[in-house]
């Protein structure tokens, strides 16, 4: 097999996005590198450094697109943890992607920038099977360098890459830890009740949880970040110290809809995830954190009529571990 499957130049599909004044076509990079999924992370990090490009698109033999890896992926998934350089690139991308259609929008694409804290986003043709083929790449660097960004969106996009959740890369040699543990609990006690994949509900709930963070006061930030895995607690400590008045229940559900892309069925989500907030945090914290959000956030996180709740119990975290 080639070394690169790919530079994908697909002109004539670009050439049929509508070309509206708000149409991302100009801002679509054909230039993109294709590598299988079966490639070592040794000869991914050799492409991109010949190529000089910064993430690669990972397919199937069929050319679908599967996954995506970037050059820090390779540092703090690979380098950072030791793994052997013919350690499989399916092993370490992202398969939780975000992408766009070619016939999106500017702003959908900035939202969903803004909300996930990324700086790619692929651009993808489906076929008759609903399988993904990505045609073109836009980049937070394109848009900047065309002046095609606000300074306040610019912002929002960094400020969300600095507090992202990083990926917690686990060595296969040795067991979880405690604090792993605990982490991965959460996690999936979030999935089951957001009736999401593991790694689309961690995306939305960290999103939620920081939104949350942001909305109080400094010092109930800290009450509440407390009982969460210890392994959040950098991320979540470094993010602004409210209370953020803009966050509010409109907003949150409009990032859940085009940021986080979950269409139909997004205001539902916050009331999972508060329910799953119940069984995961000391039972007396959610009733408090309410106190201090804003009505509207109240709204979109409980049910118009509230029962007697159910006790945690066994089922709080011990989140100091």
């Amino acid at each position: 097999m080639d070394l690169f499957e790919g530079i994908d130049k697909e002109k004539d599909l670009i050439k049929e996005c509508p070309m509206e004044s708000e149409s991302i076509a100009r801002f679509v990079d054909r230039r993109i590198l294709v590598l299988h999924k079966d490639t070592s992370v040794g000869t991914v990090a050799r492409a991109l450094q010949e190529k000089n490009f910064g993430s690669a698109v990972i397919s199937d033999r069929q050319g679908h697109m599967v996954g995506i890896v970037t050059d820090r992926d390779l540092a703090c998934s690979v380098l950072a943890f030791g793994l052997p350089a013919k350690t499989a690139v399916s092993e370490v991308m992202t398969t939780d992607i975000l992408s766009v259609a070619r016939t999106a929008g500017l702003p959908e694409v900035i939202k969903i920038m803004e909300v996930n804290g990324i700086r790619r986003i692929p651009v993808i043709k489906r076929n008759g099977q609903g399988k993904e083929k990505c045609v073109g790449m836009i980049t937070l660097d394109d848009l900047i360098a065309t002046q095609s960004i606000e300074p306040g969106s610019l912002r929002k996009i960094v400020r969300a890459q600095i507090a992202r959740q990083p990926k917690i890369m686990l060595n296969p040699e040795r067991k979880m830890d405690r604090r792993e543990q605990v982490y991965n609990h959460f996690y999936n006690v979030m999935a089951k009740e957001l009736s999401m994949p593991r790694a689309v509900a961690e995306r939305v709930s960290f999103y939620l949880l920081k939104s949350v963070i942001q909305r109080l006061p400094s010092k109930e930030a800290e009450h509440f970040i407390a009982q969460l895995p210890s392994l959040m607690h950098e991320d979540l400590l470094s993010l602004p110290a409210g209370p953020h008045k803009s966050i509010s229940g409109p907003s949150i559900l409009q990032d859940l809809e085009l940021g986080l892309q979950l269409g139909r069925g997004h205001v539902l989500v916050p009331r999972q995830f508060w329910q799953a907030l119940n069984h995961l945090v000391d039972p007396s914290m959610t009733d408090r954190l309410l106190k201090w959000l804003p009505t509207d956030l109240q709204k979109i996180f409980t049910k118009p009529k509230t029962g007697a709740r159910r006790s945690g119990g066994s089922r709080t975290l011990q989140a100091h571990a």
